[in-house]
């Protein structure tokens, strides 16, 4: 069983299509020549929308196998996705002109008819630009849209798909605020490792003695709670025993190969709260200053590199002035990883393996999510049911949490029963995007707006630590969001937080409070006006969701990491594009993103030379004009901005 991202999502092609309509009449009300050329086509496209939204409501939940289901629906679907977005361009032209206007209005009532009679000339000539885009627009999409009448008789018996998928998504039972859900399990290891991380309970050789940093690995497969229960320890020791640890630093290293400059800079930048732009060379001496005499606690979280050993020797190298009782922990997947460290850290202790939660814990879990807001022993029947999914979920907290997310939609039998029983259960686990594909039952349940929005985050790098805002602010710009009849008065900004709760509660995101940390400037400013909440609220995808939604968006979202794709399959399908690059790559790379005609999402991330950078952003974007969505990661970031002076016409952004 294979699944993708919608690739037209009903909501957006009923509202864009009739968007068009609207702004079309209008436009073109006072040209009898094109006003009488476009209204037929524009009459034929309303009669033809009807169709639309029933082969668009068929497609999206039956499209699973994606090669194979039925080419010509695939073939249709996407060029009439080409279609909507390029209605969708043509529709921001005529809201500029509309702005234009409205920013003229102070002018000359000469100069107004002057503008006006020129423009009346222009359209009369068939000189408008945006008019000959207009009509190219309906035009196309009536030719795509006539194809419809071919799958017509897949849709004999779906009726009302949508509309239920909709009214799921209006009903949804959660409800803010948001749950602060307890910590299941774990609980003895979790006692053990303070008492390891406080000097008690381990065995002290010479060895042991003469060092002064000591490692506990966590090793588990994924899903598995390693991170969850290392942050349990580090908050042990931030609310708790606050002054057992004179530094408490959290970094986290999902890449294959361990780069030690690299993950310096991150503790660096984690301990100061500021940025580090200076020559990596000197940012182990600067480490060592800030470490010596120092007793520390720092995580190591989703390490993989267990081949280097000069670059781990290089990243231990100034933690062994610190004072002893320092730890690290490290989560890894594997234990040749855990072996790899103790080459370095001669005082490792032997790797903790984290197993299987137990049924009552994991069933606890389960129920927490399944269940929220709700009295289990209310639901006898679901209580059945969900024993027998706590079998299949062998003690893995991310399934207990994802599939009880799920069962959250619908707290009726035929739905819990489904779940139950799909065949996902048998499948191993993905080799290529490494998720469990029972995760896949959480993305189906899913309504199409929900599902585009969470495959989205896939332009996200493993780990990465983003504000709410700033994503919902990334799915309206993007085109994610789309009002339907039932969502008057809200905007797209309200509806886009919506889905963001929701998702965030089926926990496909993570939430974490931290403290800022502040300059002592700050620190007075804030004692001087009496604020003092000085904590954020920042979100991460487990690695397992984060491969989840990688696959589900393969063929629309793309992250190229230092030259390497992780995958590209179609040219004209790519619409969301994350790079992180050095400066020998980013010419290439920048060839590469030319080619995307139909992006949407372009986001550089790259320190270096910042002229190089200009460059890339000028030639990258030369073709690829639909862009909304530009975010550019730089050190210089007051010269790099300077090529936003020659991308100024992008009307989108």
């Amino acid at each position: 069983m294979d699944i993708v991202s919608p690739i037209l999502e009903k909501a957006g092609a009923s509202y864009v299509i009739n968007k068009l309509i609207d702004a079309a009449t209008g436009y073109v009300q006072d040209q009898y020549y094109w006003k009488t050329d476009l209204q037929g086509e524009l009459q034929k496209l309303g009669r033809l929308l009807p169709q639309i939204q029933a082969v668009v409501d068929f497609a999206e939940p039956r499209l699973t196998m994606y090669e194979s289901s039925n080419p010509a629906l695939i073939k249709w679907l996407w060029q009439f996705r080409n279609g909507i977005d390029e209605a969708e361009d043509v529709l921001d032209d005529l809201e500029y002109i509309e702005l234009e206007k409205k920013a003229n209005s102070d002018k000359s009532r000469l100069s107004r008819r002057v503008d006006t009679s020129v423009k009346a000339a222009k359209r009369l000539l068939k000189f408008d630009d945006v008019l000959g885009r207009l009509r190219a627009c309906v035009k196309n999409l009536n030719t795509f849209a006539s194809d419809v009448q071919n799958f017509l008789a897949l849709v004999t018996q779906t009726a009302g798909i949508g509309t239920g998928q909709m009214q799921y998504y209006h009903s949804s039972r959660i409800t803010n605020p948001l749950p602060v859900l307890s910590f299941k399990g774990r609980e003895d290891e979790k006692g053990k490792i303070i008492q390891y991380l406080l000097g008690e309970s381990v065995e002290k050789s010479e060895i042991w003695i003469n060092e002064s940093v000591h490692c506990l690995p966590l090793v588990a497969i994924g899903g598995m709670g390693k991170t969850v229960l290392a942050k349990q320890v580090f908050h042990h020791f931030e609310n708790v025993k606050k002054k057992h640890f004179d530094i408490k630093i959290w970094v986290c290293d999902s890449l294959p190969d361990l780069n030690a400059s690299s993950l310096i800079k991150k503790i660096l930048e984690y301990q100061t709260g500021g940025s580090e732009s200076g020559p990596l060379e000197r940012l182990p001496v600067k480490l060592q200053k800030i470490l010596h005499s120092k007793r520390f606690l720092l995580v190591l979280d989703d390490v993989w590199d267990d081949n280097n050993q000069t670059e781990w020797e290089k990243l231990c190298a100034p933690l062994v002035y610190s004072q002893k009782g320092s730890w690290i922990i490290l989560t890894t997947r594997l234990r040749s990883v855990a072996k790899m460290i103790s080459k370095v850290i001669r005082s490792t202790m032997e790797p903790m393996i984290l197993r299987g939660l137990s049924n009552d814990e994991c069933r606890s879990l389960l129920y927490e999510h399944a269940f929220y807001g709700e009295d289990p022993n209310k639901f006898p029947l679901l209580k059945e049911i969900g024993e027998e999914i706590v079998e299949k979920l062998k003690g893995v907290p991310l399934l207990a949490k994802s599939i009880g997310g799920a069962l959250n939609s619908k707290l009726e039998a035929d739905h819990w029963t489904s779940i139950s029983r799909s065949e996902l259960w048998k499948m191993s686990i993905d080799s290529k995007y490494e998720f469990n594909p029972v995760l896949r039952l959480s993305y189906v349940m899913l309504p199409p707006r929900l599902k585009r929005c969470f495959s989205y985050c896939s332009i996200f790098p493993q780990d990465y630590q983003f504000k709410k805002q700033k994503l919902v602010c990334m799915w309206v710009a993007a085109g994610l969001i789309y009002k339907d009849e039932l969502e008057d008065g809200l905007d797209e900004e309200d509806i886009a937080n919506r889905c963001f709760d929701i998702l965030c509660n089926k926990s496909f995101f993570d939430v974490h409070t931290y403290s800022r940390s502040l300059s002592h400037s700050q620190m007075l400013f804030c004692q001087r006006y009496s604020l003092y909440d000085f904590k954020e609220d920042f979100y991460t995808m487990h690695d397992m969701l984060n491969g989840l939604a990688c696959h589900v968006s393969r063929y629309e979202c793309c992250r190229i990491v230092h030259g390497t794709p992780s995958h590209i399959l179609d040219n004209n399908a790519i619409r969301h594009i994350y790079v992180t690059s050095s400066h020998a790559q980013l010419h290439d790379l920048a060839k590469i993103v030319s080619k995307l005609k139909h992006l949407r999402t372009l986001w550089i991330n790259y320190h270096g030379d910042p002229q190089k950078l200009d460059d890339c952003i000028r030639y990258a974007c030369k073709s690829s004009r639909r862009i909304r969505v530009l975010i550019m990661e730089s050190n210089y970031s007051r010269s790099s901005y300077q090529c936003l002076k020659s991308i100024n016409d992008f009307l989108k952004l």
